[in-house]
C-alpha cells in the first residue's frame, strides 16, 4: 500500500474526494502529515502495537548507563516501551547461555535503590528513563562478568514516508482501521460533519485491532498479602519483581 492510495481512499470516505477524482494542491502533503501523526499516536498505545521486538546487546564490564536509540550505545529505533528484560549470562556458558529475567523499574523503583553504584556479577534491574531522542538505561548492579541484556520492546509501526514511492505493509486488521480512522481525522481537520456510519466502522475496526493485540493476562496476588510487588513466572520458574 502506498501513501497516496490510503489517503485517497480515506478522503473518499470522509466526503472530501469524489469517486475517480484525484487529490491535488496542498491536500496530499497535508493529509500525509495527518496520517503520520495518527500512526505516531498509535505508537504510544500497547493495544495498537502488533508485536514485541527482541534485541540483545552486550554489556561492558564496569559500565552502568547505556543509551538506546538511533546512534546510541544500543543502536535501534527508540521504542515507546520496554515491556520485559533479561540477562544473557554469556560468561558462564557461551555455547548455551541462560537468560535470567530482570526487573524493569519505574521512577519509584529506581529511586528506592539507596546505593546505586554497586558492582555484582550481572545486573538485577534496569531502569529506562524514556528520554528522547536517546533513552538512558541504568543497570543495577553494575556488571562484573561478561553478559548481555535482552530487551523486549514495542515494535514501532510502519509509517508512510512519502506519497507514491514506498510500499508500506501492515499485519491483518490494520488496513481497515487505518483507512476509517484516518477518514474520521480528515473530517475533523477539514471541519466536515462527522459521518455516523464511518465513525462506527472506525471504532469497530480499532476495537478488533486491539482485541487481536490484547496480551494474555498473568495471574498475580495482591502485594499486601505477599509483601512483594511482582509475580511468579511459571515459564522461567522465577519471581519477577515489579518495584
Amino acid at each position: 500500500m502506498k501513501g497516496n492510495d490510503l489517503l485517497s481512499s480515506a478522503a473518499r470516505l470522509a466526503g472530501i474526494l469524489a469517486s475517480g477524482a484525484q487529490l491535488d494542491g496542498n491536500m496530499p502533503l497535508e493529509m500525509l502529515t495527518i496520517a503520520q501523526d495518527m500512526v505516531d499516536d498509535w505508537q504510544a498505545d500497547g493495544l495498537k502495537i502488533f508485536t514485541v521486538g527482541i534485541n540483545t546487546f552486550p554489556l561492558t564490564i564496569g559500565q552502568q548507563v547505556y543509551t538506546l536509540g538511533t546512534g546510541g550505545n544500543f543502536n535501534i529505533t527508540r521504542p515507546a516501551k520496554i515491556s520485559r528484560a533479561g540477562m544473557l549470562l554469556t560468561g558462564s556458558n557461551p555455547a548455551q547461555p541462560p537468560e535470567i529475567p530482570i526487573s524493569v523499574l519505574d521512577d519509584d523503583g529506581w529511586a528506592n535503590i539507596r546505593v546505586k553504584n554497586v558492582t555484582g556479577n550481572y545486573p538485577l534491574n534496569v531502569y529506562p528513563d524514556y528520554a528522547f531522542p536517546l533513552m538512558n538505561l541504568y543497570f543495577y548492579q553494575i556488571p562484573g562478568l561478561a553478559c548481555s541484556v535482552v530487551l523486549y520492546s514495542w515494535m514501532p509501526l510502519s509509517t508512510f514516508p512519502d506519497l507514491n514511492t514506498t510500499d508500506v505493509t501492515f499485519p491483518p486488521a490494520y488496513a481497515r482501521a487505518l483507512k476509517y480512522n484516518l477518514a474520521v481525522a480528515f473530517m475533523a481537520e477539514y471541519k466536515l460533519p462527522p459521518d455516523p456510519l464511518v465513525l462506527g466502522i472506525a471504532q469497530e475496526a480499532l476495537s478488533m485491532l486491539k482485541e487481536v493485540n490484547l496480551p494474555s493476562p498473568i495471574l498475580t496476588c495482591d502485594s499486601g498479602l505477599t509483601g512483594r510487588q511482582g509475580y511468579y513466572d511459571y515459564r522461567s520458574d522465577t519471581y519477577v519483581d515489579r518495584r
